[in-house]
């Protein structure tokens, strides 16, 4: 699956360099499964024109549905095999990642993920992808778990142009139910709450949730993004990823 980043503090992977080439951001869409299942696959999902400076970047991850660690094992875009950049696993094991392919040709194609891990089946999976000109390298990577948490932050590196991507999962518990996230300067592109709703009216359970948000840099700077739960709900055993990339 490549190579297996875990940072506890911003890192700053690559040298840096003006460039008048910035990163090019769209967001595509996303997709949330609650079936028990190993492979989940977003049927002929929109990529965009096509551009030969093309890269579609794909967060996918969510919650195990028994015991052991999860990874993705394969994620391909219209048939192209994707690259792995980074992953992070909560305390019990569940995981977000994102991957990334060149894909110059198609405006359409199927996003397959396939997870590994236990006996490979997750309760709850998110998916969002993006289509990015001239994506550069990821330079700079930050991710974050916790349990009962209402605010949470990860701090990456970027210059001007530079552009930032951030997913969640979150087990997240009632009661309260969590009404929602909201982001200290990101824009958020994808919400889905109550994946796998669990019982409510003061009984144990979770409201499974996946989000997605990216910001663009204004200046060379280490910038820190806060999630904050809504509702008064608390989070639980989540993975918060962020990613910068940049032609600098």
């Amino acid at each position: 699956n490549g190579f297996h980043l875990k940072f506890a503090e911003a890192t700053l992977l690559g040298k840096s360099s003006n460039s008048t080439t910035n990163p090019t951001l769209s967001f595509l869409g996303s997709q949330a499964f609650s079936s028990a299942a190993q492979t989940f696959t977003v049927s002929g999902a929109t990529l965009g024109d096509a551009a030969s400076n093309r890269t579609i970047v794909v967060a996918a991850g969510g919650g195990r549905a028994n015991a052991g660690t999860r990874s993705i094992n394969t994620l391909s875009v219209g048939g192209t095999s994707a690259t792995f950049i980074a992953r992070k696993n909560s305390g019990g094991g569940n995981v977000m990642e994102f991957w990334s392919v060149a894909k110059p040709s198609d405006t359409t194609g199927d996003i397959v993920v396939e997870f590994s891990g236990g006996n490979n089946n997750m309760e709850f999976v998110g998916i969002a992808w993006w289509r990015v000109l001239d994506a550069g390298q990821p330079i700079s990577i930050d991710s974050n778990t916790g349990s009962s948490w209402s605010t949470q932050a990860v701090t990456t590196i970027g210059q001007a142009g530079d552009v930032v991507l951030y997913a969640l999962e979150d087990s997240s518990g009632v009661p309260p139910n969590v009404t929602g996230y909201s982001w200290s300067d990101a824009t958020e592109r994808a919400e889905h709450l109550n994946i796998n709703s669990g019982p409510t009216g003061g009984s144990s359970g979770t409201h499974n949730a996946f989000v997605a948000a990216d910001y663009t840099f204004t200046s060379a700077e280490s910038h820190t993004e806060t999630v904050t739960i809504g509702g008064g709900g608390q989070g639980n055993d989540n993975t918060y990823l962020g990613i910068t990339f940049s032609n600098n």
